[in-house]
C-alpha cells in the first residue's frame, strides 16, 4: 500500500510542476492551443492526436492563483473565444460560476468538504487545491473536455481527485448529457457494460484488484461524467467510487460499438 501511495504522490507532483511551470511563464490570460492540451497523461491515459486542430483557435487557457495563510489555489481552466460564437458564453459561464465558483471552493477547503474520501486522511492547517483540464477530443463539432481538481494537505503525500466532464456542441452551444446520446431508461444496461469491463480488469490487472463494482445509485450520480470521441466513451468517477484512493484508477472506457444498441442516432 505504501508503494502505491508513493506512486500516486509522484503523479500528483508532476501535475503540480506542470501547472506551476505554465503559471511561471507569465501567461496570465491564455496559452497556445498546443499547451492547452499539455496536462498529466497518467490521469487521462490518452494522448490526443485529433484529426483537426481547430480547437487551437477556439480554446484558450486561463490561470488563477491565490495564496492565503490557510490555503493555496491554482486553477488552470479552458475558456472559449466568444468572438467566434456568442453561444460559447454558456460554456464559459458554467466554468466560472458553477465549476470553479471561488467562494464555494474556498469554503469546501476550509471545511474539509470534498477533500478526501480516505478515512485515514489527517487534516492540517494549510490546504492546496489544483484545477487542470484536458481536451479529450474535438470530433464532429463536439468539444469533449475533462476537468479535474486535486486536493492536498500540505503535510500529506496523498492527493485526492475529483472529476467533471463537459461535452459541448460548438454549433448549437448546448451541453451533451447521458440522456442526449443514450436511449431513455438505458442506465442499467450501460452500467452492466461498465461493471463487466471492471470485473475483467479486477481479474486480470493487479492495479484493479482492490476495486469494486459500481452501484446503480453511484452511476446515476456520475452518468453525465463521460468524455467521448468517434470510437469510445470513457466514464470518469471520483476517488473511492469504484477503487480506493491510492489505486489511481478513475475511469472505465467502453467502445462506441458496444454501446450502439443503447445509443440514439450517432452524436
Amino acid at each position: 500500500m505504501k508503494k502505491k501511495r508513493t506512486y500516486l504522490f509522484v503523479l500528483a507532483g508532476i501535475l503540480l510542476v506542470v501547472s506551476l511551470t505554465a503559471f511561471g511563464t507569465g501567461q496570465s490570460a491564455s496559452t497556445s492551443g498546443k499547451n492547452a492540451v499539455d496536462v498529466e497523461q497518467n490521469i487521462v491515459d490518452k494522448n490526443i492526436e485529433s484529426a483537426s486542430n481547430d480547437f487551437n483557435d477556439l480554446v484558450k487557457t486561463k490561470l488563477f492563483h491565490k495564496e492565503q495563510d490557510s490555503y493555496t489555489l491554482f486553477y488552470r481552466y479552458p475558456f472559449l473565444d466568444t468572438s467566434k460564437n456568442t453561444s460559447y458564453h454558456a460554456f464559459n459561464d458554467y466554468i466560472t460560476n458553477t465549476y470553479l465558483n471561488l467562494d464555494n471552493s474556498i469554503k469546501d477547503l476550509l471545511n474539509g468538504d470534498k477533500s478526501s474520501c480516505d478515512i485515514g486522511y489527517n487534516h492540517s492547517e494549510r490546504l492546496k487545491r489544483l484545477v487542470d483540464y484536458k481536451i479529450y477530443a474535438f470530433d464532429n463539432d463536439i468539444l469533449s473536455v475533462l476537468l479535474y481538481k486535486s486536493n492536498q494537505y500540505e503535510d500529506e503525500t496523498q492527493f485526492s481527485y475529483l472529476f467533471k466532464t463537459l461535452n459541448f456542441d460548438v454549433n448549437t452551444g448546448n451541453f451533451i448529457s447521458f440522456d442526449s446520446i443514450f436511449k431513455p431508461n438505458s442506465e442499467l444496461q450501460v452500467l452492466n457494460l461498465i461493471n463487466n469491463t471492471l470485473e475483467t480488469k479486477v481479474s486480470l490487472d493487479e492495479k484493479y484488484e482492490e476495486c469494486w463494482l459500481i452501484t446503480p445509485e453511484i452511476f446515476i450520480k456520475f452518468k453525465d461524467n463521460f468524455v467521448l470521441d468517434s470510437e469510445t466513451v470513457k466514464f470518469y468517477f471520483d476517488d473511492c467510487t469504484m477503487c480506493p484512493v491510492y489505486s489511481g484508477n478513475y475511469f472505465i472506457e467502453i467502445s462506441r460499438q458496444e454501446l450502439l444498441e443503447f445509443s440514439k442516432a450517432k452524436t
